[in-house]
């Protein structure tokens, strides 16, 4: 949609400093919807939007079929650019619409074989890798809760019970002393 108001300054441009008989090719996408609004906005505008996704979309339905010589495909292809369709595929005089309609229904959309194969080992391939990540962070963090686990203990182990009771008898057993009569003792 970015491209509407650049595409209508063209449009002013070009009939501000061309001759009045100036074509403008647009190529710019999103093409249907630039074109509507070039088509609105400007109605008197010499202006033809042209978009090559039927042609490329030929061709992901060669490789998805097999077609290795595109040049026997015909087909009708009616609307404006991606608001279009097409009506018929042929190749070599037969319909391969059927065939195409059921590779996608099988595939859940339109790319060549080799692309899915492709995909599908990609998509393994990260799942592996996820679930070594996965492992590892596990493994780390059980060595990590073992370890702070182990340091836990043996700090326990260093530090002498304390008395904690109330009171200066409480305190000095803390210390060593037992009760008032080692103050004397110790001094």
């Amino acid at each position: 949609m970015r491209t509407i108001f650049p595409m209508i300054k063209v449009i002013d441009d070009a009939e501000k400093y061309a001759k009045p008989t100036y074509w403008i090719l647009n190529y710019s996408n999103p093409a249907s919807i630039v074109s509507e609004a070039c088509r609105k906005l400007r109605p008197n505008a010499r202006i033809i939007n042209i978009c090559d996704m039927p042609i490329a979309i030929i061709d992901v339905v060669a490789a998805a079929m097999n077609i290795k010589d595109r040049e026997n495909i015909v087909y009708d292809y009616f609307g404006l650019n991606h608001f279009g369709w097409f009506t018929s595929i042929e190749y070599k005089g037969e319909d391969i619409m059927p065939k195409l309609r059921e590779y996608i229904m099988e595939n859940q959309i339109l790319l060549p074989d080799a692309y899915l194969k492709d995909k599908a080992k990609n998509e393994a391939a990260k799942v592996a890798e996820a679930e070594r990540i996965i492992k590892e962070r596990n493994e780390t963090e059980a060595l990590q809760e073992d370890a702070e686990q182990q340091q836990s203990e043996d700090t326990q182990q260093e530090q002498p019970e304390r008395d904690n009771s109330n009171g200066w008898e409480g305190l000095l057993k803390n210390f060593g002393l037992d009760g008032f009569s080692d103050i004397g003792n110790n001094l």
